[in-house]
């Protein structure tokens, strides 16, 4: 996740709800050392992928798996040790360009997710399952297969900012307790997929037009079903209301408000104003 300015900022505060609102919920003593255990193993075998050292991830990811395979099968607690392994190992066979099984892994993680959401009442979770449909849309993109790639972003930044279903398996409502940590949550996973989702398009050769008619077209609509509650998702609705105004053929109108944007916003995400350049 990005390191945003207000707390979602960091991994820390995602990190902290869910073991507020799921790890403490399923485990207690010893399973929390498993939990700990396997949570370190596959972070450890992430990142030696994200470092290329993909003969050392892979041993890594076997030591883990192994020991996870003795584990106490259908419980809940199960459950959140396996989805510590799969959308690590996704993204070893990410990287390894084995799409088809980075999206098996990516879909267990969702589905396993929904099976805890339905067992426990773990609503927090339908952030955990939209994190793992933004990696899907990765892999689309990876593949080069772009419709499909903006389709499924635009579907996930309309349920976030509308908290309305966007038809997509699974995510049907956001309902978290803590009102504002909620809002912190829908504004960085939607800066997210919308930066990603930005940085496609700025760097396609063929058709860029056309994608940035359907996506000014998409924001449009989007802005006036977003109703905004505090300072972060004015900042963001602005955000939008920019991006809605691109011209490709006369970039002076986009450039003017783009700068007055950065000079008057409060709350920006972390490289907002790199995002919003791609396009001058």
């Amino acid at each position: 996740m990005n390191t945003a300015a207000y707390n979602i900022a960091s991994e820390d505060f995602f990190s902290g709800i869910y073991s507020r609102e799921v790890l403490a919920k399923v485990a207690c003593g010893e399973e929390l050392a498993k939990y700990d255990y396997y949570e370190s193993v596959f972070q450890h075998a992430l990142n030696l992928a994200k470092s290329k050292k993909i003969e050392e991830s892979v041993r890594e990811f076997e030591k883990g798996e192994k020991r996870l395979s003795a584990e106490e099968k259908g419980s809940d607690l199960n459950a959140v040790l396996s989805d510590c392994l799969y959308p690590k190992k996704a993204y070893l066979y990410y990287k390894l360009k084995r799409m088809s099984l980075a999206r098996l892994l990516t879909y267990k993680s969702i589905v396993t997710n929904e099976g805890l959401k339905i067992s426990r009442g773990f609503n927090f979770l339908v952030f955990v399952q939209t994190q793992q449909y933004h990696n899907l849309a990765r892999i689309f993109f990876a593949e080069s297969n772009l419709k499909e790639g903006i389709r499924l972003s635009y579907r996930l930044i309309w349920f976030l900012l509308t908290k309305e279903s966007a038809g997509v398996k699974y995510l049907d409502k956001i309902a978290l307790p803590v009102e504002e940590e909620e809002s912190q949550l829908r504004c960085a996973m939607t800066y997210q997929v919308l930066f990603e989702l930005l940085g496609v398009l700025a760097r396609m050769k063929n058709n860029v037009a056309l994608y940035l008619k359907s996506l000014i077209i998409f924001l449009e609509e989007l802005i006036q079903h977003f109703n905004v509650c505090n300072e972060r998702e004015h900042t963001l609705k602005n955000f939008l209301i920019v991006f809605s105004g691109i011209d490709l053929q006369d970039r002076s109108r986009y450039i003017n408000a783009a700068n007055h944007f950065l000079q008057t916003s409060k709350d920006m995400f972390p490289n907002t104003e790199r995002v919003i350049k791609l396009f001058y």
